[in-house]
C-alpha cells in the first residue's frame, strides 16, 4: 500500500503536466472582462447542428439585441476554420484537447472549453450593455 500512493501521485503530476486540460487553459473556460479594456467587437459563435447550448446562446445574443456572426462546423470550411483557430490557441501543440461546444471567439480571443455557457453568455450580454 505505501508504494501505490507514491506511484499514484506520479501518475498524477504525469498526466496533467501533459493534459491541455489544467489551469493554463482556464482563461479558455470563462468569461473575464479585464482581457476587453476596450470592448468587444466581435462575437463569433461556432456551432453544431442540434446543439442545445449554441442554440441557448444564440437566442439569447439575439434577444439582447447583440450582433454576432455565426459559423456552422457542419461543413467542412466551418470546420476546418476552428480547427485552425483552436490550434494556433493551444498553448502546447503536441497535447490533445477537447473542445465544449458552443465555441465562442471574442475579437481574437477563442473559447473552446466553456465551463458553463449560460453563466458565459450572462456575463458577456451584461458586459456588451454596459
Amino acid at each position: 500500500m505505501k508504494r501505490i500512493i507514491p506511484l499514484l501521485l506520479l501518475i498524477f503530476v504525469f498526466l496533467t503536466g501533459f493534459s491541455q486540460e489544467n489551469d493554463q487553459l482556464n482563461k479558455y473556460q470563462h468569461f473575464d472582462a479585464s482581457v476587453f479594456p476596450e470592448g468587444i467587437q466581435t462575437i463569433t459563435i461556432y456551432s453544431r447542428d442540434n446543439c442545445g447550448r449554441c442554440g441557448d446562446m444564440m437566442q439569447a445574443l439575439q434577444n439582447a439585441g447583440i450582433d454576432f456572426k455565426e459559423v456552422p462546423t457542419n461543413t467542412k470550411e466551418g470546420m476546418e476554420e476552428l480547427d485552425r483557430k483552436i490550434y494556433n490557441a493551444l498553448p502546447d501543440k503536441m497535447a490533445g484537447y477537447s473542445t465544449r461546444y458552443p465555441v465562442v471567439e471574442l475579437n481574437n480571443v477563442l473559447y473552446y472549453t466553456l465551463a458553463n455557457h449560460a453563466e458565459f453568455t450572462e456575463l458577456l450580454i451584461a458586459f456588451m450593455k454596459q
